[in-house]
This record gives C-alpha cells, sequence and structure tokens, in this order.
C-alpha cells in the first residue's frame, strides 16, 4: 500500500513544490496497530488519565481530522482517534461495512489495546450511527456520549442516501470495480496531515469502505432501530450554527429539518444536553475544536466524579 501512496503523492508533491509549500507524507503509522481479529487497526493515543476519550470520523473520516480537538483534550486525560477499517492505515474489514460491524470492530479494538474503563464517546456524522449502537450494546463501558451534528435515522425520511448502480456490487467484492471519489478535505483539516489524508483517501480500498458505507446507510440506520433502548448515560449533542443548504427557500426547509433532527437526538434520553457551536458548519470539531474539547473535558471530569461518588458510597455501605 505505502507504494501506492507514494505515487500518488509524488503528483500532488510536484505541485506543492510548485507553489512553495512545505509539505510532509507519513508512510508509517503515527500510532500502533492493534489486532482485531485476523485485521489489524490503527490507533492513535495521546495524553494518560482516565475516562478515555474515543473519537468516531463520519463517512470517509480519517482519525487524523482529529487532531486538533485531540491535542487538547489529551493535556486532561488519554486522548484516542482510530481509522476504521478500510480507511487510513487499518486494513480493511468484511463487507458489508455497516454501523454493526464498525461498532463491534471498536469494542474489540478497545480491548485488544486495553482501554477497559467506560470510554467517552466523541462521534461526528455517520459516525454517530455505531457510536450509538456501542453505547446500547455496552452501556457500562460508556461513561458519556457526545453527538457532532450526528445522523439521524430518522433523517431518511428527508434526506434519502442512493449510492447508485455501485451498491449492486461493492458488497459483493467485485474486484475489478473502479469507483471515481475525488477526495476533498474540508476546511480546517489539520494541515500536518491533510497531504497524507488525501493520499490515503485515493487509496482503494479507503473508495470502496466509503462506498459500502454509503451504500448500507439505511440498513445502518435499521440497526439502531432495531438495538436495545438507549442507556440511561450522559448524552451531549453538539450542532452546527453555520447553514450548509443553500439559502433559498428550499435549502431553508432542508436546514430546518436538520436541526429537528439534532434536537431529536438530543430526546433520546432525559437530561440530554443540546448544544449549538456558534460560527461551525457540519464539520463541528474542525471549525470549533475548542467547543468540542470543552464539552469532552466536562464530560471526563463529570465521569470521574461520579465514580468517586459511586466508591465513596460503596466504603461507607461496607461493614
Amino acid at each position: 500500500m505505502r507504494s501506492h501512496i507514494l505515487v500518488l503523492v509524488s503528483l500532488v508533491l510536484l505541485g506543492a513544490s510548485a507553489a512553495g509549500s512545505a509539505v510532509e507524507l507519513l508512510t508509517t503509522p503515527p500510532g500502533r496497530m492493534v489486532a482485531v481479529g485476523d485485521r489489524h487497526l490503527h490507533l492513535n493515543c495521546s495524553g494518560h488519565g482516565e475516562p478515555t476519550v474515543v473519537f468516531e470520523s463520519g463517512l470517509g473520516g480519517l482519525g487524523f481530522e482529529w487532531a486538533d480537538v485531540q491535542k487538547l483534550v489529551g493535556r486532561t486525560t488519554r486522548a484516542c482517534s482510530y481509522d476504521r477499517a478500510g480507511y487510513g492505515f487499518s486494513e480493511p474489514g468484511p463487507m458489508p461495512r455497516t454501523a454493526g460491524a464498525i461498532a463491534d470492530d471498536l469494542y474489540v479494538l478497545l480491548h485488544g489495546a486495553g482501554i477497559d474503563g467506560p470510554v467517552v464517546l466523541v462521534a461526528h456524522s455517520f459516525g454517530g450511527y455505531p457510536a450509538q449502537l456501542y453505547a446500547r450494546a455496552h452501556p457500562d463501558g460508556v461513561a458519556a456520549l457526545i453527538l457532532v451534528d450526528a445522523s439521524n435515522p430518522a433523517q431518511l425520511a428527508t434526506y434519502p442516501v442512493n449510492g447508485g448502480a455501485a451498491c449492486e456490487f461493492v458488497d459483493r467484492g467485485v474486484a475489478d470495480l473502479r469507483f471515481s471519489i475525488t477526495p476533498h478535505l474540508p476546511e480546517g483539516y489539520p494541515q500536518e496531515y491533510g497531504l497524507t489524508a488525501l493520499a490515503l483517501m485515493m487509496q482503494p480500498n479507503a473508495v470502496r469502505t466509503q462506498v459500502s458505507e454509503l451504500c448500507n446507510f439505511e440498513r445502518s440506520a435499521k440497526q439502531i432501530e432495531a438495538a436495545l433502548p438507549f442507556p440511561k448515560i450522559p448524552l451531549v449533542v453538539l450542532s452546527r450554527s453555520r447553514a450548509e443548504f443553500p439559502q433559498d427557500a428550499s435549502g431553508r426547509k432542508l436546514e430546518n429539518a436538520w436541526r429537528h433532527y439534532q434536537d431529536d437526538l438530543a430526546h433520546l434520553t432525559p437530561g440530554a444536553w443540546h448544544v449549538q457551536a456558534n460560527g461551525a458548519g457540519h464539520h463541528v470539531h474542525l471549525d470549533r475544536p475548542d467547543v468540542v474539547r470543552d464539552l469532552a473535558v466536562v464530560s471526563v471530569l463529570l465521569a470521574r466524579q461520579a465514580s468517586e461518588d459511586a466508591r465513596t458510597r460503596g466504603v461507607a455501605a461496607a461493614p
């Protein structure tokens, strides 16, 4: 895979050099490779302390996009980003790539890495699906859940997803299937990882994985609807304030619908917070990493206090 990366990046480097830009390419994982069954996934952790904060990316996203938030959170506790199977430095997983498969991978990944205590999950966009499933299946393993402008299964009534003809083939593993997806880095992407991210996004495994996640978007939504009830854990819904749809009559209707679906997520459990990030678009963690940091750190401190209170009650109740 690295040889493919170098070939692709050499073309980008020519343009970057001509523009006088300083660029750096990572050809080895900055984190560690953790066994998940017969595969290995890339996990990158920094900082120390419990509970661990774990970041889950949106559709097509890599762990690199959380770098700025991870640096901030890592000053308070251990913070970990990872590449889902098929993305970044992680090896591909079996098709189809559904939220359920992703949540199962995450469980094995964390335990394989020795992260056995409850974690604070921070999930963006489509990443909210596997994060929800993880929390529903392992409520004792989640100290808090932060949904960052996350997908809501109900949204398919307004925003249907159609992966096109590729959906007939991708999950069957057609070997010579080719897709035309041009990777794009959203504004605010950590500069030190931009070149590497683009190269990794162009890899065939990454493209196939993205198409599979897209084609199974509705299936993933149905997995949540069929899952156990949402547990009684702290929940924060962090949504954008900047409109992503054109501000004509149709676009405003779509934007208002998105806000409704975000409000709906905040009703998953009593006492949930719904916070709107001023000046942020859909990639809230890139536009306002400080807001994501603050909510993650507050969740960590509340989890620590709850753990201490439970320990104190246990000591007091002992004969």
